[in-house]
């Protein structure tokens, strides 16, 4: 199993733990997985920054960009 998708799974058993109990484990899984393509999606960015631009703070900006987007839909 990849390290992304044990990552997603993992993601998803947090989110349906704590999603309400008339909520599918699909739409955990859902969630779970559109979490980790954001990080995924924030340190692709971050790489491709020059090297002297990529701090925790130009980080946390791409990952805040990235989330923004999932709630924008």
């Amino acid at each position: 199993m990849s390290v992304l998708l044990e990552l997603e799974d993992g993601l998803a058993d947090a989110l349906r733990d704590r999603l309400a109990a008339n909520d599918s484990g699909l739409r955990a899984s859902v969630l779970a997985r559109a979490c980790v393509a954001a990080l995924r999606a924030t340190v692709l960015a971050f790489h491709e920054l020059p090297e002297e631009e990529r701090t925790l703070e130009s980080a946390r900006g791409l990952a805040d960009r990235a989330f923004d987007v999932l709630r924008a839909g």
